[in-house]
């Protein structure tokens, strides 16, 4: 009987949802994304607003590493988002805080004397609704294969990298879009932008949904377990603790990092 008992117990051990454990690079691999994005606004709002030439150099050198972190960022929420059982709820909350940041942004910040802040769609907007649109298609997307899933939306994430530019990329050839797709404003949010439209930060569905996806099928192998052991293990902590506050950091750093620019300027104004 407990031979019986003990083999049991190894089977419903071995039957456990393996992303119970937390994966300690995929929040270092964010944190790293959240240091590169404190640097990037840190760089802009210094060269932009205070108009600090060496800070307009160093954002105009950093600018071109901004789309990977960016990317990369994002990917990552595509595979936390197959690992947890609660999306709907994460998606709503992201967007709640993504709404304050636009109202904080566009509202609140011309009221102070800050302007060109307006966030109207940015990285966390795509996020979370990404995160509900997940919620809809999981169940198409845990029937498919993980590899032919992640290369599919690779793929479409690659070719619909130039909408907002007006152009779609494909092999050998850039196809232009139509230019009335670009003539209405509340299209924004799949990245057919009208010319009136500005948003600091700004992340379209197309093609960040698809990365988004990519990752969702890639968190496919996490819950199952078919990744390294190595994943599980702490590198760089400073890291993982910057990406388990991911969403705080971002929801704070503008006004933070503006607020101790403005002091710094003032402070230098007496010396």
């Amino acid at each position: 009987m407990a031979k019986t008992m003990k083999m049991s117990g190894k089977t419903a051990s071995a039957a456990a949802p393996c992303f119970k454990r937390r994966v300690e690079l995929l929040d270092e691999l964010r944190g790293a994304c959240v240091l590169c994005m404190l640097f990037y606004h840190g760089f802009f709002l210094a060269g932009d607003t205070f108009e600090i030439s060496i800070f307009k150099s160093l954002f105009s050198f950093f600018m071109p590493a901004q789309p990977f972190f960016a990317s990369l960022f994002i990917f990552i929420s595509g595979i936390s988002s197959r690992l947890s059982r609660n999306n709907l709820y994460r998606g709503l909350r992201l967007a709640a805080v993504a709404g304050a940041l636009s109202v904080t942004t566009s509202l609140l910040f011309p009221l102070i004397g800050i302007g060109g802040m307006s966030v109207l769609f940015g990285i966390l907007h795509a996020i979370s609704l990404s995160i509900l649109i997940f919620t809809l298609i999981r169940p198409i997307v845990e029937k498919i294969n993980p590899a032919l899933g992640f290369f599919v939306c690779f793929f479409i994430f690659a070719v619909t990298y130039g909408v907002q530019d007006g152009v779609i990329y494909l092999p050998f050839k850039t196809i232009p879009l139509p230019q009335s797709l670009y003539s209405h404003y509340y299209l924004f949010p799949l990245g057919f932008k009208s010319a009136d439209f500005y948003s600091a930060d700004y992340f379209p569905l197309l093609p960040n949904l698809f990365i988004f996806l990519a990752g969702g099928f890639v968190g496919g192998y996490v819950a199952e377990d078919r990744i390294p052991s190595e994943f599980y293990e702490k590198h760089v902590p400073f890291l993982g603790s910057l990406g388990r506050r991911s969403l705080l950091i971002y929801a704070i750093h503008w006004p933070i990092i503006y607020i101790l620019l403005y002091l710094t300027a003032k402070l230098s104004e007496r010396f």
